[in-house]
């Protein structure tokens, strides 16, 4: 497998973009003025089922990511913790650099790629469910 930067094209993205990436933190923030510090569910699949979806407690690993705490972030979702580190270069190389990471691979890899992508988000729901996230 292969990554790289190459030039974008098109141009930059919209504003749109980074701003729908960070409603989740918005929305948080709006929630904890109106309910006065109390911890909002914010996931319709965890207020409806009770069961975490992939990204539940994201939010909450995202603001302790940028507050500089990576274990709190890694206890409170281990998948956000480590993607959101490479959307935020993917955006920054989009936005500043002009440049789009880009990618190749064999079959092989990529069906490989696909099986730990996989385990690692039964993994995650399966950390979210033991921890009551």
């Amino acid at each position: 497998m292969r990554l790289w930067l190459e030039p974008a094209a098109g141009g930059r993205w919209p504003l749109v973009v980074p701003l729908v990436g960070s409603a989740p933190v918005l929305l948080l923030a709006a929630g904890l003025a109106l309910g006065g510090g109390a911890v909002i569910r914010l996931c319709p699949l965890h207020v409806v089922t009770g069961v975490p979806c992939p990204a539940c407690g994201g939010t909450r690993a995202a603001m302790a990511l940028f507050r500089g705490a990576p274990g709190e972030a890694f206890a409170l979702n281990p998948l956000v913790t480590v993607a959101l580190p490479i959307g935020l270069i993917a955006i920054i190389a989009r936005l500043v650099w002009q440049r789009r990471i880009a990618w190749e691979a064999t079959s092989w890899e990529r069906r490989a790629l696909i099986v730990f992508l996989v385990i690692a988000v039964a993994a995650n729901e399966a950390w979210l469910i033991s921890a009551g996230i």
